[in-house]
């Protein structure tokens, strides 16, 4: 069986066989000797004292017989253990820095076995401490759930899942009051059933909704607001929301526009070309109307007129056939029918120059109607080149004020 003692010097705890206790042993961290089983130290002689507080490592002392006294930090309820010298006095924890004050030993119940006993079997302590409440939190970065012991409050650590540097956060207190580290408080003694001194100990934190009823989170201060576990001040909550404001409105669309703008001077004279390309449409438009009109009065004159010389034609020719048959004499009849085929030949003659003239009317008509068509689409072909052309624009360089303000 193994026995556990603690080093008078430097209170370092390890496991000796009970045969052991009562000899002399060796500290393996400061390397003081001393009795094990005795947690006094051996008083040092005037002569040897040196004029500094540390106790003399290479002198044999004796442990002291009275057992250690054993508590909690009343803050973060780290388990701790003083000699029963240091009853009163005043120190700061290990873990969280809170100066607190050691409380008186408890009464002991037996005097210590003497060394003819040291041999048997005892009954050890239960040497199990309660541990304050792990912290829990999500990672800044991926949101990931992680725990850290209450020990690690406020160390830097990477997370396992993104490697993200975080600082763990600092346990939850037990209100809205943080308790001044800078103040001695009175530890509660774990050997006795009150606190020592009647003094209430702290409560253990527990993490958010681990009880039914516990009590509300401490509201933020005045001036900060809480966003999840971040707490800004108003005023860089406003400064940030304005500058989020002016990015959106200008920063963000001159990025997208990519400083492109609306030219308006060349818009206007755009605007202004096409205004008179569509006057120029509808002239032609009017002029091919026009044209047209007149190409079919000029065909509805010479119809008409070949219709009239055909009748004066044929009207001409039975006056000379009724003339022919009232002459008997023929040699008059002779005279008469070479005069009458001289008219027939000066009358076919006539016709066929005045059908000339009219086909070079027509013909000069229709040419003059072509290109009253062909000027038509060219001008429909000008607008509608000006119609499809894209609007006009510039593009600003970024170090312009056009660049975010285009009107």
């Amino acid at each position: 069986m193994l026995a556990r003692i603690s080093c008078p010097a430097c209170q370092n705890q390890f496991s000796i066989p009970e045969g052991d206790m009562g000899t002399r042993q060796v500290c393996g961290k400061c390397h003081s000797p001393f009795i094990a089983g005795k947690a006094i130290l051996e008083p040092q002689v005037a002569g040897n004292s040196t004029s500094g507080s540390a106790p003399a490592y290479n002198k044999t002392m004796l442990g002291n017989t009275a057992p250690a006294i054993k508590y909690n930090c009343p803050r973060c309820q780290a388990p701790l253990e003083a000699l029963s010298i240091e009853a009163g006095t005043k120190k700061a924890c290990p873990a969280c820095s809170q100066r607190i004050q050691v409380p008186a030993a408890p009464p002991q119940a037996a005097p210590a076995p003497p060394p003819s006993l040291l041999n048997r079997t005892m009954l050890t302590s239960n040497e199990s401490w309660p541990t304050a409440a792990p912290i829990k939190y999500n990672c800044p970065s991926c949101r990931k759930p992680l725990e850290s012991p209450a020990s690690e409050a406020g160390v830097k650590k990477p997370c396992p899942a993104c490697g993200q540097r975080h600082q763990v956060p600092a346990a939850a207190s037990p209100g809205p009051r943080q308790p001044n580290l800078n103040k001695t408080m009175l530890a509660a003694d774990t050997n006795s059933p009150q606190p020592f001194g009647g003094q209430p100990a702290y409560s253990m934190a527990t993490a958010p909704g681990a009880a039914a009823g516990a009590p509300a989170p401490a509201p933020a201060p005045a001036g900060l607001i809480t966003i999840g576990s971040h707490t800004v001040s108003k005023r860089t909550l406003g400064i940030g929301a304005v500058v989020a404001a002016l990015l959106l409105i200008f920063v963000v669309p001159a990025v997208i526009r990519g400083g492109k703008m609306e030219d308006l001077a060349a818009a206007a004279a755009q605007k202004k070309e096409l205004e008179r390309a569509t006057a120029e449409v509808e002239q032609k438009k009017a002029d091919v109307e026009r044209m047209s009109r007149m190409e079919a009065d000029l065909r509805k004159q010479v119809d008409s007129w070949a219709a009239k010389q055909l009748a004066l034609e044929e009207t001409m020719r039975d006056n000379h056939r009724d003339a022919l048959r009232s002459i008997t004499d023929q040699k008059q009849r002779a005279d008469m029918e070479d005069r009458f085929k001289e008219e027939q030949r000066r009358s076919d003659q006539k016709r066929l120059e005045t059908e000339q003239e009219q086909k070079k009317l027509l013909a000069e008509q229709k040419a003059a109607a072509d290109a009253s068509k062909a000027a038509l689409e060219a001008a429909k072909v000008q607008q509608q080149t000006i119609i499809q052309q894209p609007p006009p624009v510039y593009y600003a360089p970024p170090y312009s004020w056009r660049y975010y303000y285009p009107w």
